[in-house]
């Protein structure tokens, strides 16, 4: 009795002791009160810059305890599905003390320096999660949106009481107030009851507070309520006084009560285009003072005011009816703080103080001027609306800069306008400005980061840069592309605007689809170049170019291997083009040094991720000035440059006459070169493109002329402006004879010659000819492309490639009665070629599904993947797997770890979707999931980068022609790209897949992935044929993933004899399964005249694993035990000496 006693004792006293201890390993509210979120900033422009001088996102961390704590293993993220997004390394916070960590991206650990996360923080909104190594969750912020310059926190320190703070304390104790709830923006409402009267209506949607309005573009403010704020502006005008007249400007605020009418306040209303915007005379071109009133619109700006704070601003613009319908454009109205714009002191449109401090006078003219300011510091606060077809399209508030070189000294300016959280709750324009813009992959282009809107240049030509742009489409260039517009300034017209792309990082990412932290960009670079050049990336990012051009200027460019080389570092086709665009097009404001940038991606990898170089040109005013006979191309071929505006100097143009060197380089310069003129030079396409767009601009022509004494198309013909129209006719008529006789002249070239080219059957084909593709996309073609014809060089060989359209093949060329059956030619031509190809219905066997893998719910969740078996196999006793190679070691890390594994993901997608393999197998849509990889897929681990791989073992015996499909995606933080090589070998040799498969870009959301390996011969028939899907780019984050989707494999039959489809009952294997589903119990029941056949019964998991392999003994009734299978779908394989039967079973 007492020994039972004493050990009932110890049983409770030790069930209390585990009881205590799980307590205090799982209580989230034991860590809680120790270590928490204090308080975070998602977009951060001025309170705050990290070691690098940046302003980024930041979170901060209090001790609320006495003690010390280490926080080695903990997790920081703003995604709760992955919370050790990032990981803090072996670093304490101090008790009662504060903890900044940056959210910048840059992921930094150092212990000794600031840290940085491996993200940012959206500013709509995202949560925070700090996380225990064991896994649960310490602390979360919940996502919430956070204006610019505020963040959210605890007040006081450490409690639970979450607020937001208008002056932040990163670091240290949140001391000042907090609020709640930010006010809500008013709107504003415009009634037009008759002709005379314009009602205003200003609706508070908050409880309380004052409303605040003005008319003049300021924004609201409690200082100029009622009595206004005054500066300084510069009316002088030319001819009506002797000095410039500085004089006072008003804006003011007033407070709204009821509606009224502001028709009867707009004489108190300053007018801006009385004020002067330039002294510079060139060209002719000067500021005059408007003839006619051209206020014809009205702006509101209000907000609310509130027990110290202010909510957002509402900014809108009122143009009547009969405005609108006398543009045939769309219209934007710009509203802006007048003091910003045409202050005196500091604003961004007039010569203002700094022209005048610096020696300028009405008649002294200096380059010194507000107008002139640069950079960041300059930006300021306006908000922009589109108006299109008489309906408000778009509202935004964005930052806005003078662009231009010697254009910001004309009258009227053009501008960039920066979209950032800190003007809007949008930090990207969402709006096709540009309509039909695309990127270099054919994907529609409808956002925008930043824009361009350009005044027509140096010279205000609104019509030949903008032509020449349309023009240059179809090169491999980086260009401008543009819509015209009109434009409004604070309600007041202010003339044609061209809304242009914005050349920077975020146009490199956006048209070719990389990362803008990859970006490189670099203006106009030769000789050495210097790191001054370099527009985006760091200063020494010029080693990238100065290592390109070492390679060109050293390699004896005479061996017929050099352009090879030289094509791993430069786009040669881009290059070219933009030597043919300067050249052919006369722009003799290129000088070797100007209007042109290059532009690569830091990344090794395929598509526009490859590291070459490529170009990007723009600023076209000074085309055709000089007619179509004057030689441009002997400023590029001699060294000092033969003909005026030359280079003067031998560096500018040592590149292109090294290249030159090469007889191939030589020979795809004049091929390339006709290939343009011949098609996108075409003299109709070029007329057809520059009247279309006259045309567009023509109806503003006379009122743009009242605002400015100028009209918008050319600065030779004032008054008689259609003449600049006529002018692009004839030089486009004129210049092809007149260019291949500098072509002709430059390199000692024979005569023209005419190739002619046909298809005999419409539909059946094209032909790709030297570098353009003959099919219906090709400039400047009529309705049907063929027959085609073109002029090109005699002894200059041309290439010819056949391309059969579907379910056509390639037959034979004939070329002058001759005929010629290979698919790929190179004639070099000694007269006149008449070339007819002709291509015959293609009657080669479809290929079949192989192998098929649907991810649905039988693959378990949250489980690390190792191996993945196929649900559909059609071969013979052959046995396909999906194989995960992780980078990380152990696989997983721990339990419950998510970091580099593979796992199950719901993502479904229809592409590459196979709904019934066979008749007799199906997959239903609903049921689909998917799978991820995940990072990190690359480590160091011990000096040596170990990488994570997919590897498919694919055996082909038995078939050939071969391809590879599966939806493809990856997610924000996600590797670039997708990296391919194979093996046919037992032990392993991976090679590189041929040229054109070996990367694959990903995008964030699904695309097909598909690798055509028919011309891959050595593959076909091959038991361990395998292929390695391995990762680039952004491979070291915890975060981010690689998804996959619907994977199948497809061939071609070699042993046609072999197909067994469709058997019927009496040549099967297996009759019947029942019960399917199964739960404890499988009964098979075996054909007895196939018995003597049967070598193997195979029963396989999704994952891979093999739960049954029967070889010998065979019955015709089988009675297999399933009690012990885990619930799911599994793949029975009936192998036989003469066919392999698969059947799908379910375990309940």
């Amino acid at each position: 009795m007492f020994n039972t006693l004493l050990i009932n004792t110890k049983g409770v006293l030790l069930f209390r002791i585990i009881l205590f201890i799980i307590f205090l390993t799982l209580s989230p509210a034991m860590v809680r009160a120790q270590v928490v979120i204090n308080e975070i900033m998602s977009s951060n422009s001025m309170t705050i810059s990290d070691e690098d001088g940046d302003f980024e996102d930041w979170i901060e961390l209090y001790n609320t305890g006495d003690q010390e704590v280490n926080l080695l293993g903990y997790g920081l993220s703003d995604n709760e599905n992955n919370p050790f997004k990032w990981i803090f390394p072996n670093v304490n916070i101090a008790g009662k003390g504060f903890l900044l960590i940056w959210a910048s991206g840059k992921d930094r650990t150092d212990i000794n320096k600031p840290l940085h996360t491996n993200y940012a923080i959206s500013s709509a909104g995202e949560e925070i999660v700090l996380t225990h190594p064991q896994n649960f969750v310490v602390d979360e912020f919940p996502p919430i949106p956070i204006p610019t310059n505020y963040s959210y926190g605890r007040q006081p320190d450490g409690s639970e009481n979450l607020v937001f703070f208008e002056s932040p304390t990163p670091n240290s104790s949140n001391v000042h107030e907090g609020f709640t709830e930010f006010l809500k923006k008013p709107s504003i409402l415009f009634k037009e009851t008759d002709e005379n009267t314009l009602l205003l209506e200003i609706h508070n949607p908050n409880e309380s507070g004052k409303l605040l309005y003005t008319l003049d573009g300021s924004e609201p403010s409690m200082e100029s309520l009622d009595i206004g704020r005054t500066f300084k502006v510069d009316y002088y005008f030319p001819g009506e006084s002797e000095t410039n007249m500085l004089k006072d400007f008003s804006q003011i605020t007033k407070s709204y009560v009821a509606p009224l009418n502001i028709n009867l306040l707009l004489d108190s209303i300053g007018i801006v285009s009385d004020i002067i915007t330039t002294y510079h005379r060139e060209f002719d071109m000067f500021w005059q003072k408007p003839s006619i009133s051209l206020k014809d619109g009205i702006i509101v700006r209000a907000r609310v005011f509130s027990e110290g704070r202010y909510s957002p601003t509402s900014s809108k613009t009122y143009l009547p009816g009969k405005v609108l319908n006398n543009h045939h454009l769309p219209v934007l109205s710009l509203i802006a703080d007048n003091e910003d714009l045409f202050g005196y002191d500091e604003g961004l449109y007039v010569p203002g103080r700094m022209f005048f401090e610096n020696g300028g006078t009405p008649d002294h003219f200096v380059i010194q001027a507000n107008y002139q300011q640069r950079g960041r510091i300059s930006e300021k606060a306006v908000n922009l609306e589109l108006f299109k077809d008489k309906n408000l399209v778009f509202s935004q508030g964005l930052g806005m800069r003078i662009h231009g070189s010697g254009s910001r000294n004309r009258p009227i300016k053009g501008f960039r306008l920066y979209a950032r959280n800190e003007y809007d709750e949008k930090d990207i324009i969402d709006y096709p400005f540009i309509p039909d813009a695309r990127d270099a992959n054919g994907q529609e282009l409808n956002t925008f980061k930043r824009l361009l809107f350009r005044q027509g240049g140096d010279r205000l030509d609104y019509l030949t840069d903008a032509v020449i742009h349309q023009i240059l489409a179809p090169l491999q260039l980086g260009l401008q592309r543009s819509e015209p517009m009109v434009h409004y300034i604070n309600g007041e017209y202010w003339g044609l605007i061209n809304v242009r792309d914005r050349i920077d990082r975020y146009y490199v990412a956006d048209n070719y689809q990389i990362d803008p932290d990859d970006v490189v960009l670099i203006d106009s670079p030769w000789g050495e170049g210097s790191p001054a050049m370099v527009d985006e990336g760091a200063p020494e990012s010029i080693g990238y170019y100065r290592e390109m051009r070492d390679l060109i200027l050293n390699t004896d460019m005479t061996e017929p291997e050099a352009l090879e080389l030289i094509e791993g570092k430069l786009d040669i086709i881009s290059y070219i083009d933009h030597v043919v665009a300067f050249v052919y097009w006369n722009n003799v404001d290129w000088y070797g040094d100007k209007h042109f940038r290059i532009w690569k991606s830091t990344q090794e990898g395929n598509g526009f991720n490859d590291g070459k170089f490529r170009y990007i040109v723009w600023d076209f005013d000074a085309a055709l000035t000089n007619g179509a006979g004057f030689n441009t191309l002997i400023n590029w071929i001699d060294p000092y440059g033969g003909n005026e505006y030359g280079t003067n100097d031998p560096e500018k143009t040592r590149i292109f006459r090294k290249l030159l060197e090469n007889d191939s380089f030589k020979t795809l310069f004049l091929n390339r070169f006709n290939d343009h003129i011949n098609t996108a030079f075409n003299k109709d396409r070029v007329a057809d493109l520059a009247e279309k767009h006259y045309n567009k601009i023509e109806p503003e022509f006379d009122r743009h002329f009242e605002r400015w004494n100028f009209y918008p198309s050319s600065i030779t013909s004032l008054y008689h402006y259609k003449n600049h129209l006529t002018r692009f006719r004839e030089y486009a008529e004129d210049r092809p004879a007149i260019q291949r006789e500098h072509l002709r002249e430059a390199f000692g070239l024979d005569k023209n010659l005419t190739i002619k080219i046909n298809v005999r059957e419409r539909g059946s084909g094209t032909v790709f000819l030297n570098t353009i593709h003959l099919d219906s996309d090709l400039p400047g073609s009529k309705d049907h492309v063929y027959p085609w014809e073109g002029t090109y060089f005699k002894h200059i060989p041309v290439t010819l490639k056949a391309i059969p359209s579907e379910g056509y093949a390639f037959d034979y060329w004939i070329i002058n009665g001759q005929q010629y059956r290979e698919e790929n030619l190179i004639i070099d031509p000694t007269a006149d070629l008449e070339i007819l190809v002709n291509f015959s219905k293609d009657n080669r066997p479809e290929p079949e599904l192989i192998y098929y893998w649907f991810f649905d719910d039988n693959i378990p969740n949250n489980i690390p993947l190792k191996n993945l078996a196929p649900v559909f196999n059609t071969t013979e006793n052959q046995i396909a797997n999906i194989k995960f190679q992780p980078a990380i070691d152990p696989y997983p890390l721990n339990e419950g770890n998510t970091v580099g594994i593979m796992d199950r993901v719901n993502d479904p997608t229809t592409i590459n979707f196979i709904e019934y393999p066979k008749e007799d197998i199906s997959f239903d849509l609903e049921n689909m999931r998917g799978i991820r990889t995940r990072n990190p897929l690359s480590l160091q681990d011990g000096g040596t980068e170990k990488k994570g791989h997919l590897i498919f073992s694919l055996p082909t015996t038995n078939f050939k022609d071969l391809v590879f499909r599966a939806a493809v995606s990856r997610t924000n933080n996600g590797p670039n790209q997708l990296k391919f090589e194979y093996s046919t070998a037992e032990e392993l040799e991976w090679r590189k897949l041929p040229e054109g498969y070996q990367y694959f870009d990903l995008n964030t959301s699904f695309q097909l992935l598909e690798l055509d390996l028919t011309e891959l011969d050595e593959i076909n028939g091959k038991e361990n044929f395998k292929l390695r899907i391995g990762f680039e780019g952004n491979t070291t984050n915890t975060s981010g993933n690689v998804r996959f989707n619907n994977v199948s494999f497809l061939g071609v039959r070699s042993d046609p004899e072999r197909v067994r489809e469709n058997l019927p009952e009496g040549e099967k294997i297996i009759l019947l399964t029942f019960p399917n589903p199964a739960k404890n119990e499988l009964k098979i029941l075996l054909n007895s005249n196939r018995i003597g056949d049967l070598v193997g019964l195979q029963v396989v998991s999704l994952q891979g694993s093999t739960l049954l392999n029967h070889s010998a003994g065979f019955e015709d009734y089988l009675r297999i035990d399933t009690s012990t299978w885990p619930p799911g779908t599994y793949i029975l394989r009936a192998i036989s000496t003469k066919n392999t039967e698969v059947h799908r079973i379910i375990k309940n």
